[in-house]
């Protein structure tokens, strides 16, 4: 009968070890989740910034060239005999060329800034599973 309790008790035990282990797996699973939802979260702002950032630049680069090209207008009216003269100002407007490669530059820069972004995020996320603090008796890989 002692030898029965004994047991009982010795297999309560592990029960209860077992159990603590489990919600200390548990609340670093939670933990990961909450760590991985604010990479998440940070990288979707970033990239949402980052569109923002690209508008405003090409608004900017749009508006920069409007600009000379009134300026180079004036100057052209200014100077009617330059524009006859073989070394005179170019009489077409530039300004559409420069809008259009200007703009592929600035989308493919903002392509690699999101790049930048969502690695930076993947390696916010293996940094935290690398350094997660392992449970008493977890398996490793």
């Amino acid at each position: 009968m002692k030898t029965s309790l004994e047991m009982a008790n010795l297999r309560v035990l592990q029960a209860e070890r077992q159990i603590k282990e489990w919600q200390a797996v548990r609340q670093i699973e939670q933990q990961a989740a909450i760590n991985d939802q604010a990479a998440s979260a940070d990288y979707q702002k970033g990239k949402k910034d980052g569109n923002k950032e690209l508008d405003n630049a090409i608004t900017g680069l749009r508006t920069s060239l409007r600009l000379r090209e009134q300026q180079l207008a004036s100057v052209k009216q200014n100077l009617p005999a330059a524009s006859s003269s073989p070394l005179g100002c170019d009489a077409t407007p530039r300004s559409d060329f420069l809008v259009t490669y200007g703009e592929d530059a600035l989308r493919l820069a903002a392509e690699a800034d999101n790049v930048v972004r969502q690695l930076t995020a993947c390696q916010a996320i293996l940094k935290q599973d690398r350094y997660m603090p392992k449970a008493a008796g977890a398996d490793s890989d």
